[in-house]
């Protein structure tokens, strides 16, 4: 995973054991400008004076704010074609998460209308077809054939054998 940005705020300093002086650092790598928002604005609440590094090709360069706040716009005007219909975005309390839509797509379901309307052709010309048949006729998987389509079958064979002739 590509680390885009790094927010790191000096605590103060502290003294090793062995005498050394250095500053003492918090420091927190995100990838998002959302999250780097985030993170710099928690920083800031400490009363740390946090600086943004963000990753342009190879190298590290500081950015202010204001730059964070535009990369994040930025993020936000890109759409992804296709994302809009299968997921929504649902808040929860201070929290935001992904959710798949509960409808189907209109390709999905022409596809199912058309599927059951061939197997009940199939049916009504012949009740006695076996499941082995329909899913080479159908052109469908088994596992799909036994999770979608395998009621539909017997309760079409069923009501096409009351009505047949000869059965």
């Amino acid at each position: 995973m590509v680390f885009n940005y790094i927010i790191k705020s000096y605590k103060g300093i502290r003294i090793s054991y062995t005498g050394d002086i250095f500053n003492d650092v918090k420091k927190d790598v995100v990838t998002s400008p959302i999250d780097a928002l985030k993170v710099y604005q928690e920083h800031k609440r400490l009363g740390l004076d946090p600086d943004i590094l963000k990753r342009v090709d190879r190298n590290w360069i500081e950015i202010k704010e204001k730059d964070l706040e535009q990369d994040k716009a930025k993020m936000k005007a890109v759409k992804v074609k296709g994302l809009k219909k299968a997921f929504q975005i649902v808040t929860v309390g201070l929290w935001r998460r992904w959710q798949m839509k509960r409808g189907t797509y209109k390709k999905c379901t022409r596809k199912r209308n058309n599927l059951i309307k061939q197997l009940k052709e199939l049916c009504r010309v012949d009740y006695k077809i076996d499941n082995k048949t329909l899913i080479l006729k159908l052109d469908i998987s088994k596992t799909e054939f036994y999770r979608n389509y395998k009621a539909i079958a017997d309760e079409c064979r069923n009501s096409n054998r009351s009505e047949s002739l000869f059965g």
